[in-house]
This record gives C-alpha cells, sequence and structure tokens, in this order.
C-alpha cells in the first residue's frame, strides 16, 4: 500500500514505480475513475517495466487521461522501450554466433 508521501514521489520521478505498486494504482484508478493521476502513474510503470498488459490497458485508461501530450508521451514511451528490448534481443543473438 502507497502512502501519499509514496505518491508523490512516484508523480515526481515515474520511474519509482514497482511492479508491486502497479496493482495498488489499478485500484486507485478504479477507486477514483475522474483522477487522470492514477491512470497515468499506472499506464507509465507498466511501460517502464514493459509489461505486456501496457496496449489493453492504455485503452482501459486511454479515455480518463484528458491530457493528450501526457497520453502521446505514454505511447511513445512504451513504444520506445519495446524498440530498444528487440535491438537489445539482436545483439545479443549476433554475439552468440
Amino acid at each position: 500500500m502507497l502512502s501519499t508521501i509514496d505518491i508523490a514521489a512516484r508523480i515526481k520521478t515515474p520511474e519509482l514505480v514497482s511492479k508491486g505498486d502497479l496493482e495498488y494504482l489499478e485500484k486507485l484508478s478504479i477507486k477514483y475513475p475522474y483522477t487522470q493521476l492514477f491512470s497515468i502513474l499506472y499506464l507509465k510503470g507498466l511501460g517502464t517495466k514493459k509489461d505486456v498488459r501496457f496496449e489493453e490497458e492504455l485503452q482501459n485508461h486511454s479515455f480518463k487521461i484528458s491530457d493528450r501530450v501526457q497520453l502521446y508521451n505514454l505511447i511513445n514511451d512504451y513504444s520506445n522501450n519495446i524498440e530498444q528490448l528487440f535491438v537489445e534481443k539482436e545483439e545479443e543473438e549476433e554475439e552468440g554466433c
């Protein structure tokens, strides 16, 4: 369970969102559907952790995010992380041959 201090720290630095925080942030976004903050943190956490639920949850939460710049950044950050993951995997395979 996150305290208000923990939530404030994650707002300031979203990279602090851990896998353990994701479930709690998801519950908060359901409990407070008109607060876009929890959806943004939840999606940011899914994106940085390269979680496979990101795209599905993006569809479920995107209507809650009125700041389209934030939404655009979430999508692009996730896409860049996935591309980087594929590049790293290809490099590992080439080194292994």
